[in-house]
């Protein structure tokens, strides 16, 4: 369970909290971030009580004033002490504890991180323990408090998964839900989640659960539990489009969408849902009528912004994003000048244009009418960091780590602009914070590399870049890989170790950049005299990788012929001949088994990432196999991790079983057993 699972689990909480009153909203330019940070709770409940009195949960409709009236406040991490002023105000609230209780839910998880279980570190899971116990004690609160509102007992079911609890206990918190409203469809979703696999279930109990409820309640959005069994057997059992293909399953998803749309005053939350289901079952033609209905207004807490221009080049391979982007919102703005929504995709669709100048000011006023729109502060950042308006930048990724919690790109940004400005000794501290509690992020182990590299710690830039590498690796990650192997080069040529700065060189090299071949050969003859032993295997390396890369071919040529010329020459005024690099003894061989188990364990983490779980079965039994020799608790925990979310949980509690003989103390064992082994006793 991850904070993005967490926000679909509460966002399908909020989005069906009203109805569309006839009545016009009073409360349409109200922010309750802005009553919450200015502690005017009076305000605050009458704010709330608005949006409860008119309550329906057979209606999707008015989803943006729900979503800003509960899912920002969870996600804003400077509120901790507002809320906590407003549970003391209004000790009587339920609404005040059940703010609090997922607030505290979703900072859970953002200590946690996302990352698989043996990526988080001791005080990571305190904290994610810890906040997941405060969670527990105001949502229970709430429930006393109002013993009518399903909203606590719903979000009960989430902290059931994070702490291990069981489906039994996220059983009974279902139960409580649906007794107060049969129709509440939030509490439904979140338990048919609960019945996935990773958490003790099995798709076979999702689709018995899904039959049993879709058409309980008459015009209620039930029917969408076939949606939420449908997208699970898609994304989590590797079957893709081939699952869209199988007769009946899209045509049941399809007749769901085209049955509740109707229905609804607002439906742009639906047509979000539908056309991504569209897009994932190849049905170009329903995404495109769906996403020229939607335009910007659609429902962004789905999925990213930046994947609307995603989905438009999918939908009109042909036809520029942005521009579409730009021809909608402008279409939008002439109906509602305070469009946050359409000022924000305008001003990220003209910097994808090149135009940061004039995104500035869409953006700007996006932040006026909503300052809580997390990718507006990205998007500020990223403009003022590429104009070097470094104090600027600072302090839009601020806002935006504050919005949205950790985020790895924000946060290399942050340091990165530390950096430039000289403030080296800021940068390296801010960098290592963030890895105490998230280890797994290659680019800030990156960003650490450069900036040790700047101060000439080549020592340290080399551990930590080279850690980022191992970090990428383990994950597929294909995107940073040419700087991180840059920075490690550079390390080992400054520790004069030409061998490993040749093997890193020759990584760097394999990108389609030829401005960046030539930054890889200046640094090369800069350290000219430990070259030339490697003279002819430089020149080699840098023909085969860019043979026909290059988009200037003429200064691609150039460049090395120069190189070839500069590398031969002598340096100093001393023969060629006598200049000699330091060669170090060559490492042990690694047994060739060791090789492939590695090589087996990588493939099967990447597998996992991209949910192809049989395969990566495979892998994690080939590593197994290979090692037999020499055992090894991870490749153990690794396959049990497989099969239990392939819902093979008697195979995977024999694999933990495993680990815990070899490593009593391994984590990703010791975090699945508590909630394996009541799946496998039932």
């Amino acid at each position: 369970m991850t904070k993005r699972l967490f926000a679909i689990v509460i966002g399908c909480a909020m989005l069906i909290s009203l109805a569309n009153a006839a009545a016009p909203n009073p409360m349409a330019d109200v922010s309750p971030v802005a009553l919450l940070r200015a502690d005017q709770f009076d305000k605050l409940e009458e704010y709330y009580a608005y949006y409860f009195k008119n309550y329906n949960p057979k209606v999707a409709s008015s989803y943006e004033p729900v979503s800003e009236a509960f899912g920002k406040i969870y996600y804003s991490s400077d509120l901790q002490p507002h809320l906590d002023k407003w549970v003391a105000a209004k000790p009587t609230s339920h609404v005040a504890r059940l703010s609090r209780g997922n607030f505290y839910i979703s900072h859970a998880w953002d200590a946690r991180g996302a990352g698989f279980a043996n990526t988080v570190s001791r005080e990571a899971w305190r904290l994610f323990e810890q906040r997941l116990t405060q969670a527990d004690a105001d949502l229970t609160s709430a429930t006393q408090l109002n013993p009518n509102s399903p909203f606590p007992f719903t979000s009960m079911i989430t902290i059931d998964m994070g702490a291990s609890r069981g489906l039994k206990s996220a059983a009974t918190h279902f139960i409580a839900a649906r007794n107060i409203d049969p129709s509440f469809y939030p509490a439904y979703s979140s338990f048919i989640n609960m019945n996935r696999p990773r958490w003790g279930g099995s798709h076979e109990i999702m689709r018995q659960f899904a039959q049993n409820n879709a058409d309980k309640v008459p015009g209620s959005l039930l029917p969408l539990l076939w949606v939420d069994y449908h997208e699970e057997m898609a994304d989590r059992m590797n079957e893709g489009k081939d699952w869209w293909k199988k007769p009946g399953n899209w045509e049941q998803v399809d007749a769901i969408f085209k049955k509740l749309i109707p229905l609804e005053k607002e439906p742009n939350w639906l047509r979000t849902r539908y056309a991504i289901n569209a897009h994932k079952a190849g049905h170009l033609d329903v995404l495109r009528q769906q996403l020229d209905l939607i335009g910007t207004n659609w429902a962004h807490w789905l999925v990213t912004s930046e994947y609307l221009f995603y989905y438009v080049h999918e939908a009109w391979p042909d036809q520029k994003a942005a521009e579409w982007v730009v021809r909608k919102a402008n279409a939008e703005l002439q109906k509602n000048p305070r469009s946050a929504q359409s000022l924000k995709m305008r001003g990220m669709a003209k910097m994808h244009l090149g135009h940061s100048d004039e995104a500035l000011p869409d953006l700007k006023a996006a932040l006026q009418i909503d300052g809580s729109m997390a990718n507006c502060w990205r998007t500020l950042a990223q403009i003022y960091a590429g104009q070097k308006q470094y104090a600027q930048a600072i302090d839009a990724a601020e806002h935006f780590l504050l919005t949205e919690g950790y985020n790895e790109d924000l946060i290399t940004l942050k340091g990165s602009a530390l950096r430039d400005m000289g403030r080296h000794d800021d940068a390296i501290a801010y960098f290592e914070s963030a890895l105490k509690l998230h280890p797994a992020l290659p680019q800030v182990d990156y960003a650490l590399a450069r900036a040790y590299l700047d101060k000439k710690d080549y020592q340290k830039a080399v551990a930590f870049g080279t850690e980022g590498l191992d970090w990428a690796e383990q994950f597929e990650r294909k995107t940073g890989l040419r700087d991180m192997n840059w920075a490690v080069g550079t390390g080992y040529a400054e520790l004069k170790q030409p061998d490993n700065a040749f093997k890193y060189y020759v990584e760097a090299l394999k990108v389609e950049d030829e401005d960046f071949m030539l930054q890889v050969l200046a640094a090369i003859y800069h350290n000219g005299d430990i070259w030339v032993p490697y003279r002819e295997r430089i020149v080699k390396a840098v023909e085969d990788n860019y043979r026909g890369y290059a988009k200037n071919q003429a200064k691609h040529d150039n460049a090395l012929a120069e190189f070839k010329r500069k590398i031969a020459e002598p340096v100093a005024g001393q023969p060629v001949q006598n200049r000699t690099a330091a060669n170090p003894a060559a490492a042990k061989r690694v047994p060739a088994a060791i090789v492939e188990a590695n090589q087996c364990y990588n493939s099967a983490w990447g597998c996992m990432k991209t949910q192809q779980y049989k395969k990566g079965i495979e892998y994690a039994r080939r590593s197994i196999e290979l090692r037999k020799q020499r055992p090894w608790a991870p490749a153990y925990s690794q396959l049990g991790t497989l099969l239990m979310i392939d819902g093979q949980n008697d195979e995977a509690l024999k694999a933990f079983n495993e680990a815990l003989k070899i490593d009593p103390k391994d984590k990703m064992a010791l975090s699945a057993m508590p909630r394996l082994k009541p799946a496998v006793k039932k």
